[in-house]
């Protein structure tokens, strides 16, 4: 994709990009519990990846509700069977045939643009999963991946265009893929991803090193960055060069 490496290149103060590295299992659902509990889920946890029950313990997501903060979601139909309820708005297709490469992703396409002019939600999640399944059905080198990751640098593209000085993009992969495009172990193509941050209100130093962001790190860091109680069962830390993000805006 490459509207990361313009936007860091071009817009050195507004843009970040860095490697997100992520704890095994790297199964889609324990990431997702990752990400939004900030804790480490197991690989006895993995073995339920196609049952999405209801999150229990603390997490952002609820933090958010509860100091009255507007969630919308699009996508991935995983997070109405975790956070069932917890959405002022949502659009969202089902997960399920790993053979469909498209209708999730369509689905948030068809909506994201609408959303993106409303200004009744603080916080947006928009879950794309044909990258993911195109990995699946046909790996990561396949024509398939390549008209698909078009597809997503056109839809980032998009949603910077539309952004306003008083938001925060944030774009990360919950998880890497083998060679064969699998993913749910520790290798290293498995575990890294990527996390790239944007706003137009940045006004940062000039970078001069990358450095890797823990996925374990995000949630406090962004409970920190909005006032938010860390979740109870988090293990990390907050992440300096993320929080320092928050500060210029």
């Amino acid at each position: 994709m490459t509207v990361f490496e313009e936007m860091v290149k071009g817009w050195p103060q507004q843009a970040r990009l860095s490697p997100f590295m992520a704890d095994a299992p790297t199964t889609t659902l324990q990431r997702l519990k990752g990400l939004t509990t900030g804790s480490l889920p197991t690989f006895i946890d993995a073995s339920h990846n196609f049952a999405s029950e209801e999150i229990s313990e603390d997490n952002i997501i609820d933090q958010l509700v509860r100091h009255g903060r507007r969630i919308t979601v699009l996508g991935d139909d995983t997070w109405g069977g975790l956070f069932p309820g917890r959405f002022s708005r949502s659009h969202l297709y089902s997960s399920f045939n790993v053979m469909d490469l498209h209708t999730v992703d369509r689905g948030v396409l068809s909506h994201l643009g609408e959303e993106m002019a409303r200004e009744d939600w603080e916080v947006m999640v928009a879950h794309f999963l044909g990258v993911d399944h195109c990995g699946h059905r046909y790996g990561p080198d396949h024509p398939q991946m390549a008209a698909k990751l078009t597809q997503m640098n056109e839809a980032v593209g998009q949603v910077i265009a539309a952004m306003d000085n008083s938001t925060l993009l944030v774009v990360l992969g919950d998880h890497g893929m083998t060679q064969t495009g699998d993913h749910g172990g520790d290798s290293r193509d498995e575990v890294e991803a990527a996390l790239f941050v944007y706003s137009p209100a940045l006004h940062l130093p000039t970078p001069t090193l990358t450095l890797p962001v823990a996925q374990v790190d995000l949630v406090p860091t962004l409970a920190l960055a909005l006032g938010l109680p860390i979740p109870f069962s988090s293990p990390g830390q907050v992440d300096i060069f993320i929080i320092a993000l928050f500060l210029y805006i």
